[in-house]
């Protein structure tokens, strides 16, 4: 009885979320990088220092992060059912 119910509102609410999709604009269209081809770097000095960050980054997280603090056990569900 729970789930059919469950169901129901998702089937009512997909309308809903089919008009805000076609309302809303298109994600690629809030990015600048479709036509951006006038950086004022060579490429290749952004590709080697996309990676440089990209290699610090993760070099800082193992050294800075080394233990998870979202398995510690002390969490509680949401009402509702929702934390299932």
């Amino acid at each position: 009885m729970r789930a059919s119910r469950r169901g129901n509102r998702m089937i009512a609410a997909l309308p809903l979320a089919l008009a805000v999709a076609a309302l809303s604009p298109a994600p690629a269209s809030a990015h600048g990088l479709v036509g951006r081809s006038d950086l004022p770097i060579p490429e290749w000095l952004f590709g080697w220092g996309a990676a440089l960050v990209l290699i610090v980054s993760f070099v800082a997280l193992a050294l800075l992060g080394p233990r998870p603090r979202l398995g510690s056990g002390e969490w509680r569900p949401l009402p509702g059912g929702w934390g299932r």
